[in-house]
């Protein structure tokens, strides 16, 4: 039990709110992403990663797609998808 007094009282609704954005951040959202990502059939998500690791490697330039821009998709079960432009 924590007993607070005086102006610890006023610390409370922010500490507790700093709290619960970190498990959100830290521990929700990633769940959340990984429930997101078992849902994608396996077969779409090893041909959006070779695609992911072929605009993420420096040494091969993607060919243009769509307006002269590189387009792909970064998926993987730690991180939420985002697309990724060059």
């Amino acid at each position: 039990m924590l007993y607070l007094e005086g102006d610890a009282v006023e610390i409370v609704e922010p500490f507790f709110g700093a709290i619960n954005a970190l498990v959100e951040e830290l521990v929700t959202q990633p769940r959340r992403a990984a429930e997101l990502y078992a849902l994608i059939p396996e077969s779409t998500r090893e041909a959006a990663e070779r695609s992911a690791d072929r605009l993420a490697r420096p040494d091969q330039q993607p060919t243009p797609s769509r307006g002269g821009r590189a387009r792909g998709v970064h998926l993987s079960p730690q991180s939420p998808a985002r697309h990724v432009r060059q």
